[in-house]
This record gives structure tokens, C-alpha cells and sequence, in this order.
């Protein structure tokens, strides 16, 4: 390659053009100043794997759920035993015991004794047997929405390890871009400055130099802002894994493109089985169908059967040591008691013999049947769109990686053709963004297609796609 090369002309990201008529030197290159909001710059290697690894265990929102997922197990907990165990406690109550005098008077008929009196019990709540399973329907819809809840924070915790790697390889693909970018401004500067020569020779004329001038120029546009996108996206990544603002990162890890294995049939027959939504759906058909089942029973006459296992009690005083056994006061009788509490509205809120009110959880039960229907139509069409496009990129990928490498070819001729004088500046253009536009293309595809495979992977309801993991999308730079 032409020796001059290895001395480009362009500006760093912290400096700018100023735009003087020609000849443009560096003396012209002022710097601007730094910012005063500007956050300092912490440099830190990172690999693919420690980026996941750090940012399940830093991010502020993983760490919210973590704390909301063990709420969940103990409100989950209290309904459980409330349901199948009797309430069980133990009282301690005492009266008003005097422990000193501040004042006295001729009036102390209700004055309180200077001894302890009260009493310490163990005391079982009236226990319902048999209640014609409305009560355990309603411990089934709590226990399908803990179900639910708790996938829902299954799913935003795999989601995040899907937002940490695709933040990864978006930052990746940035500073690639910046890289192309950084490339075409270098060959764009050496034509620039190889044109500034023959101007003074008069070589050439001055409209082919100021469009040599006008494509550099272009060319240090497209990397400053390419450059300040990557500088910018850190903060992306940064906030992701818990990291200072103003964290650069120097990535370790590369993209490996792999074509997905998976057939569309399969994909979608486990989507109908894993998908969130889908899932999401089921439940609240589920307990739609349960509180319809509820309020039908709640409309009918059947008495509820409960046991009263009483309290026992050790009563202490100054002159009373006893210790009892009651189920109501005065009784001390274990008896299984039917009772019934219904009614029927005939006027009013929920309508003659509550029929509004049964109407209204039919009517709930059917959104939720046609909510489910319209959920998988979705998810069929959204699932073959995905993977329509995945196929579409894994035609293009090698097409374009071919296409690279012939527009690279026919670069470098024609950059020699035109170092000749046997070719036109338009033609040297025309090449050259032929090959940095392909080059873009590329890599652009080659992050889509790793986005779109994630996307794949949570339609269907699963980490990532069957038949890979973490460690096979990526590998350490400069392994082949």
C-alpha cells in the first residue's frame, strides 16, 4: 500500500475544522475546550461473559426484584397457611397493675391492684372444615397469580441478560462503524493532501481539489458523529451493569454469526408451551373460570361446616391460680357447627337473584377465552415475521461478506489508478463508498441478526435459541 498512508490528515473527535479558504494546515485545527459537565473517563477491559455476569449481580433493578420475589414467597406463605392451617396464637393480657403512686385521694373505688392479675393462653380461631370449595378456589387464583408474579420476574431477569449482551454488541457495532468511518476519512485525507500538491503544480484543476476537499471534509463529518455515538453509547452499558457514568469500554469479545439450526414448526410448537404472554393468558383464563365458579356457588344456599377447637387459658391473680378450657364462654363443648349466610339481591346492585353479577363473570371468562385466541394468532404472525427475517439475513450476511471483499479489491486498483492520473476523482469516490456503505451494510446485518435471534428466542419463551448459549455468540479477538 502507498507509503503516505501511514501519515493521515484528519481531525481526533475533540477538535474541529476551521474553515479558512485553502490551503487547510494544521495550524488551522483548534481544540475545543472540555466541558464542564463532563464526566471523567474510566477505561475498563470487558469481555462478553464478565459484562453478563457483572450486571446480573449489580443492576439496581435485578436487585429490586430479587426483593420483590422473596415478598412474593412470604405473602405467598401467609395465604397458604391461612388456608390449610388453623390460626393458632398465644395471648398474653394482664390488667391494670399499679407500679407507683404520683398522688393520692379519698377516691380510689376503681383503683388499679398492686398485684398482677390477667392470664396466658393458647388459643385456636374457629376452623372451617367443608365451605362446598369456595374458599379453595379462591386459594387456587392466589396461587396461580403468585405462579405468574413469580415468572414475571423469571422473565425481566432473562431479559436483562439479553439487554446486557445485545448493549454489548450494539457498542460493538458502533465503534466498528466508527472504525469504517475512521478508514474512509484516512485514504479521503491522503487524497485531500495528494490533490494539494498537484494544485500547486497545477496538475489539476481547482474544482477536481475543492471536491477532494468537499468529500474529506463529508468524510470527517460522518466519523465525528459515528465517534461521538460510541463514545456516548458507553453510558448505555454502563447503566446496565451498575458501572461509574463515564465508564469507556474496550471490548474483548467479537460476534460470531451462526445460522439458527431451529424449524419454524418447532419454534412455534414451543412457543405455544413457553411463551410468556401466552402463559399470562392461560392464568387469567384460569381464574376468570374460577371466579365465575365462585360467585355461581356463593348464589346457591349451602351452608359452610366450621369447628371451634376453644382456648386454653392460665388465669393468675393475688388470690386466683386457674387454668380453663373454653370454646364460648361458659361452654367448653367441641362442636361441629353448620351455618349459612346467604342472600339474594331483588332489587339493585347486581340485579334480580344476583343474575348481573353472574352475567358479569361469564362475560369476564369469555374476554379472557377470546383474549387467549387472539394472543396466539399474534404470536404465530409475529414469530413467522421473525424468523422470515432471520432467514432473509442469513441469505444477505455472506453475500455481503463477499461483496466486502471485491469492493476492497477494486478499491485499492482504483485508488492506484487514480495516484496514476489514469482515473477520475468521481470514480475514486464512487469506490470508496461503495466499500465503506458495504462495509457498514455488514456489520449492521450482523447485529440485526444476533437482535433478531434474541427476539426469536422470547417469542418462543426461552433464554436463547435451542441449541445455543452465552458462550457460543461470542469469541476473544483475534481468534479465528
Amino acid at each position: 500500500m502507498i507509503a503516505a498512508l501511514n501519515k493521515p490528515f484528519y481531525l481526533k473527535a475533540n477538535e474541529t475544522i476551521n474553515e479558512k479558504p485553502y490551503p487547510l494546515e494544521s495550524s488551522n485545527i483548534l481544540k475545543s475546550e472540555k466541558s464542564l459537565f463532563a464526566f471523567k473517563e474510566m477505561f475498563k477491559h470487558l469481555s462478553l461473559q464478565e459484562a453478563v455476569s457483572q450486571g446480573l449481580l449489580n443492576n439496581q433493578s435485578e436487585k429490586i426484584r430479587s426483593n420483590m420475589e422473596d415478598i412474593l414467597d412470604i405473602n405467598y406463605a401467609d395465604q397458604r397457611d391461612k388456608f390449610w392451617w388453623p390460626e393458632i396464637k398465644i395471648k398474653a393480657e394482664t390488667n391494670p397493675q399499679r407500679i407507683g403512686t404520683l398522688s393520692t385521694s379519698q377516691n380510689n373505688s376503681t383503683r388499679p391492684d398492686k398485684f398482677p392479675k390477667g392470664s396466658l393462653g393458647l388459643t385456636i380461631e374457629n376452623y372451617t372444615l367443608f365451605n362446598w370449595g369456595k374458599d379453595y378456589l379462591d386459594f387456587l387464583n392466589i396461587k396461580e397469580d403468585y405462579k405468574r408474579n413469580k415468572e414475571d420476574l423469571k422473565v425481566k431477569r432473562n431479559q436483562l441478560e439479553k439487554d446486557i449482551i445485545t448493549t454489548y454488541f450494539n457498542l460493538l457495532t458502533l465503534k466498528k462503524l466508527a472504525k469504517i468511518s475512521k478508514k474512509g476519512l484516512r485514504f479521503s485525507s491522503f487524497i485531500y493532501r495528494l490533490n494539494r500538491e498537484r494544485l500547486n503544480f497545477k496538475k489539476i484543476t481547482e474544482q477536481e481539489f475543492l471536491e477532494s476537499r468537499s468529500h474529506y471534509l463529508e468524510l470527517q463529518e460522518l466519523f465525528q458523529e459515528s465517534f461521538h455515538k460510541a463514545r456516548s453509547f458507553n453510558n448505555n452499558l454502563a447503566s446496565l451493569l451498575g458501572d461509574q457514568p463515564g465508564t469507556v469500554y474496550v471490548l474483548k469479545s467479537d460476534l460470531v454469526f451462526k445460522k439458527i439450526d431451529t424449524p419454524l414448526q418447532v419454534a412455534l410448537e414451543l412457543s405455544l408451551e413457553s411463551n410468556p404472554e401466552l402463559r399470562k393468558a392461560r392464568s387469567t383464563l384460569a381464574n376468570s373460570q374460577r371466579d365465575y365458579e365462585k360467585s355461581f356457588r356463593d348464589n346457591l344456599p349451602l351452608p359452610k361446616i366450621s369447628l371451634n377447637l376453644g382456648s386454653y387459658h392460665y388465669f393468675f391473680g393475688k388470690k386466683e391460680s386457674v387454668m380453663k378450657f373454653e370454646t364460648e364462654s361458659g361452654n367448653s363443648n367441641i362442636d361441629l357447627v353448620a351455618t349459612l349466610n346467604a342472600s339474594w339481591s331483588l332489587l339493585g346492585e347486581g340485579g334480580f337473584f344476583n343474575q348481573r353479577t353472574l352475567k358479569k363473570k361469564s362475560l369476564n371468562q369469555s374476554i379472557a377465552y377470546q383474549e387467549l385466541k387472539q394472543q396466539k394468532k399474534s404470536l404465530k404472525r409475529n414469530l413467522s415475521q421473525s424468523y422470515e427475517r432471520l432467514l432473509f439475513l442469513q441469505k444477505m450476511i455472506p453475500l455481503l461478506k463477499a461483496q466486502v471483499k471485491n469492493c476492497d479489491k477494486t478499491f485499492g486498483e482504483t485508488l492506484e489508478n487514480y495516484r496514476q492520473s489514469k482515473t477520475q476523482l468521481i470514480q475514486f469516490k464512487k469506490s470508496l463508498d461503495r466499500l465503506l456503505s458495504t462495509q457498514k451494510k455488514l456489520e449492521l446485518y450482523l447485529n440485526e441478526h444476533l437482535q433478531r435471534k434474541f427476539n426469536l428466542a422470547s417469542l418462543i419463551g426461552v433464554p436463547f435459541i435451542p441449541g445455543e448459549n452465552i458462550s457460543l455468540l461470542s469469541k476473544n479477538k483475534g481468534e479465528e
